[in-house]
């Protein structure tokens, strides 16, 4: 079982590598941020430096998390297009383990693009002799997580719609767009507008923000954290418990993807 799993994850890390579109757009923003580096060159204070090479630093991260996103789905949607799921299905080796390579090969990808964007962080504090603060290992293990949320989320849901119905599914109800209702309906109730219909839109909204799946645990705490970059044992306690919600969106969606698939091919 687990030769089989070993040699799906490498089929899947391979497709990824070679993915013509998912190279382009990631040479795309390479040249973007190089442009955007430029400005340090001409900068002469340590200061400006720190606050522009925070500001690139984030800004690729965010990047490699939009592409980190979108490799569960990538690869699903290949398979779907090709119709070789259903003969994956019926082969002996594992089904539930070939669904697991895919997140775990979409996960290796996105950790490898992550690394990438650390060790150019700390290249560009090398080269302008910028101190190099422990919070920008943070910010890189932040959104790695948070990447790790979507792509479950999006893994999961193209499992049963389309990918660009997926994504515009995620865009559209998300956390932050539920909070926004949910005040919207707070304010309105508070200016008079009270009813049956804003009492139970009222208590959708709160059960749904509860339900949604938080792609940025804990950004109350993390914002402060992302203006000085200085990490404490507290801040580190936070990321850890991140992680471990990651961890159990992606068993959720791991077994929503195994048992949609297995119930669209099989019957």
């Amino acid at each position: 079982m687990f030769e089989h799993f070993r040699a799906h994850t490498i089929v899947h890390v391979k497709f990824l590598a070679r993915s013509r579109v998912l190279l382009g757009f990631a040479l795309l923003i390479a040249l973007w941020s190089a442009i955007g580096l430029v400005p340090a060159l001409f900068l002469g204070t340590t200061a400006n430096r720190f606050e522009l090479l925070k500001g690139v630093a984030q800004q690729l991260h965010g990047t490699a998390s939009t592409i980190t996103s979108c490799l569960g789905l990538a690869i699903l949607w290949s398979h779907r297009r090709s119709r070789t799921i259903k003969m994956v299905a019926t082969k002996p080796s594992s089904f539930e383990g070939w669904v697991a390579s895919i997140f775990v090969a979409a996960g290796i990808v996105g950790l490898t693009v992550h690394t990438v964007v650390a060790l150019l962080t700390i290249v560009g504090s090398w080269y302008w002799a910028v101190p190099y603060q422990n919070g920008f290992l943070y910010v890189a293990a932040d959104y790695f997580v948070q990447s790790v949320i979507v792509l479950a989320c999006l893994t999961a849901m193209s499992a049963i719609v389309h990918p660009v119905l997926a994504v515009l599914t995620l865009i559209v109800f998300n956390e932050s767009t539920i909070k926004f209702l949910g005040i919207v309906v707070a304010g309105a109730s508070d200016a008079g507008a009270r009813g049956p219909v804003m009492r139970a839109a009222s208590a959708v909204l709160s059960g749904l923000y509860y339900i949604v799946p938080s792609f940025s645990p804990f950004e109350h705490h993390t914002q402060e954290l992302y203006r000085s970059l200085r990490a404490t044992t507290t801040d580190w306690r936070y990321l850890a418990a991140a992680a471990g919600y990651a961890s159990l969106i992606c068993a959720l969606g791991y077994f929503t993807t195994v048992v949609v698939l297995r119930r669209r091919q099989l019957t």
